[in-house]
């Protein structure tokens, strides 16, 4: 398996004047290391010499490693949630509204993606844009502002489906399952408010499949208590794990998960369970994200 986004990975090849390091976490921990602080040392690789660094938000212990490489390699270094902020001013089911209050400008953002983490990458990536405009460029505050409107991310929340709503997003660590269960909690309870006429959507059916060598024992606490049902299902991929031993993690919280040997064979099982007034989450992994759009929409 090649390096993921770090020291040794092929795009650090390219001498860049700026870089981005996103939310650093644990995942990939067999290439990168084990700790958030040898995570950080691998992704830190990617600065290079008197060039400038826009980090998001990170855990002490990552922030610390990348202040200590910015200020070895004399490289700039902007904090998204410091020196770059942002502000959401809500959603609907096209995309949502913010607010960034960048270093050379603000901008009042429609963001066509779901999610309350894309709040945050759509500040790291004006953030980015503004380093860029101020080493010539081009880059105008229309183009930061239009460019972003026509953003587009399959898998991350993406809206696949209503009457049942579908979801999927191709959560695959404890971190990003966390940022899943609170987007999921902030979007259902303003459907359920304005689009939805006050009433919830049940059942909640989570479709979940994994990769064998991720954390799947950190995963599943942070989002089984948001669903009623749960469907253990696999990729084609040949990393993916079993689902017998998907539904067995789910076992140890006393949740007996149904089993589905495909993922187009779990949604229509999912479907079937749901009805039009409930939920369905497809997560776990960007494989079974993937064939669930296939199935779906037909494209990928």
């Amino acid at each position: 398996m090649p390096p993921t986004g770090g020291r040794l990975d092929a795009t650090n090849v390219v001498n860049a004047g700026v870089c981005a390091i996103a939310s650093i976490n644990l995942d990939h921990t067999e290439v990168l290391g084990g700790s958030l602080t040898e995570i950080a040392t691998e992704k830190a690789g990617i600065i290079k010499p008197g060039s400038v660094v826009v980090s998001s938000p990170q855990p002490d212990e990552a922030a610390r490693v990348i202040e200590a490489v910015c200020l070895e390699r004399s490289a700039g270094l902007v904090r998204v949630g410091g020196d770059v902020t942002w502000e959401g001013l809500g959603f609907d089911n096209g995309g949502q509204l913010l607010n960034v209050k960048g270093r050379l400008d603000s901008y009042r953002l429609s963001l066509p993606l779901l999610g309350r983490y894309q709040l945050e990458n759509a500040a790291v990536a004006a953030a980015v844009l503004e380093v860029l405009a101020e080493k010539g460029f081009g880059v105008s505050r229309g183009s930061i502002i239009s460019g972003l409107e026509q953003v587009s991310w399959p898998g991350r929340f993406q809206i696949l489906g209503h009457n049942p709503l579908i979801v999927a997003d191709g959560a695959h660590n404890p971190a990003s399952a966390r940022e899943l269960r609170r987007s999921l909690e902030h979007y259902l309870e303003g459907c359920c408010r304005y689009a939805h006429r006050g009433k919830p959507f049940k059942p909640a059916i989570l479709v979940f499949g994994i990769s064998w060598d991720k954390d799947i024992a950190g995963i599943v606490p942070e989002l089984h208590p948001f669903f009623d049902r749960v469907i253990a299902t696999r990729s084609h991929h040949p990393r993916s794990m079993a689902v017998a031993s998907v539904a067995s993690e789910f076992g140890r919280y006393g949740i007996e998960a149904r089993t589905e040997e495909t993922v187009p064979g779990a949604l229509s099982l999912a479907q079937e369970i749901a009805g039009k007034q409930g939920f369905i989450c497809i997560t776990g992994s960007l494989f079974v994200v993937g064939e669930a759009i296939e199935y779906l929409t037909g494209a990928v």
